[in-house]
């Protein structure tokens, strides 16, 4: 019942729990605190095991690298200013990360007048009305969950091309 009357609640709550199934239950952002930072993850929980998951297997996998030295960096640092393909590229991904970051926050924006339209008591009394809003609201987790699986994709590719 906690639950239920915490998913109707319209306003902005703050959860401190250890119960996994609570929180996945209710949450629509994470915040995880990790040496001492505060890391934010917009997301429920299941979307956020996953991203850590993620993000895990990939630094196993990422072989390490070895030092250079001080001269050896200063060059490659040279090559980069001087290599226009590369800046084309920058300026690619960035404006593709951009336009990415704009749609992530439309469909941020769809999703919560979508969950608003399924907090609406009366929307139960018809039962087409309540499977067009259920099925828009899942329409755009779905949406936003692919936008924001290719934000992350897009975030990673500036910081190697960086």
């Amino acid at each position: 019942m906690l639950i239920e009357a915490l998913n109707r609640y319209e306003g902005s709550l703050i959860l401190v729990s250890h119960d996994r199934y609570f929180i996945s239950k209710t949450a629509n952002k994470i915040w995880e605190i990790d040496e001492g930072k505060i890391k934010e993850f917009k997301g429920n929980y299941e979307e956020w095991v996953d991203w850590k998951a993620r993000m895990k297997t990939r630094q196993v996998q990422e072989k390490p690298v070895v030092a250079e030295t001080k001269e050896k960096k200063k060059e490659e640092k040279k090559v980069v200013q001087q290599d226009p393909e590369k800046q084309k590229e920058q300026k690619r991904v960035q404006k593709k990360f951009s336009e990415t970051e704009l749609r992530v926050a439309d469909l941020q924006k769809k999703k919560t007048q979508a969950e608003a339209q399924l907090g609406d008591p009366g929307i139960y009394a018809d039962k087409n009305k309540f499977q067009e809003a259920e099925k828009k609201y899942q329409d755009f987790s779905k949406q936003l969950k692919q936008a924001e699986t290719e934000y992350e994709k897009l975030f990673e590719e500036m910081m190697k091309l960086n």
